[in-house]
């Protein structure tokens, strides 16, 4: 995304340090080795204090040498230090904290946010284990860019990024659907997001006075 729109840089990746180690992967993966491979990404944002939110990206770095990984890494940002946590080593540089276990690249501005990805991926924990995301998830694919919203937490969002005025809209986002996902086609002008909801209370969400309406009401 970041590379069709810089816009879409900035509003997933959120911080120049995710713009530089995203932009140092896709150097890695255009080497011959890897031409014909399709490594899968995800951007989350997350509750981390008091109206503060922080972008957590996972990297599926299977089949990708750690070593290799970690010093794509370290040729964009400046090595810092280093700490170990249940067993799993944390590296943290320039307002960034990244580990690999699992087959995983995870980073995120965060410590707490780290802490908890490694415990779910040690637990064997997965947001796919919610019925609701699950449900929203399947017609997905694997291809392609999707944007996932649970709108029960959008109150979150807005006391991190949007002024008090205007918290009002909160509770309508989050009445509105349960899960709404959208397929994210950008390019260097623009970026248009094309999705539907999934309703999980009923007449209790706003979105259900669409039943029934045609492709583009």
């Amino acid at each position: 995304l970041y590379k069709d729109n810089p816009l879409s840089g900035k509003l997933f990746f959120g911080l120049n340090q995710f713009k530089t180690i995203s932009e140092k992967l896709s150097e890695l993966f255009e080497r011959d080795e890897y031409e014909n491979r399709v490594f899968d990404c995800a951007i989350s944002l997350h509750y981390s204090a008091k109206d503060k939110v922080s972008p957590l990206f996972v990297f599926n770095s299977e089949g990708v040498d750690n070593d290799l990984l970690l010093k794509t890494i370290e040729s964009s940002i400046n090595k810092g230090s280093e700490r170990s946590f249940n067993g799993v080593k944390i590296f943290r540089s320039e307002g960034v904290e990244y580990s690999i276990t699992d087959n995983k690249l995870i980073a995120s501005t965060s410590p707490i946010i780290i802490e908890s990805s490694l415990r779910h991926i040690k637990s064997k924990v997965s947001i796919l284990d919610n019925e609701e995301f699950s449900q929203a998830f399947r017609p997905a694919g694997s291809s392609g860019s999707f944007l996932f919203i649970n709108h029960l937490q959008t109150g979150k969002l807005f006391s991190a990024y949007i002024d008090r005025e205007y918290f009002g809209g909160a509770d309508f986002i989050s009445r509105f659907s349960g899960w709404s996902k959208f397929e994210v086609v950008s390019d260097k002008y623009s970026i248009e997001l094309k999705g539907i909801t999934f309703e999980n209370k009923g007449v209790g969400n706003y979105s259900t006075v669409f039943r029934g309406a045609g492709n583009g009401v």
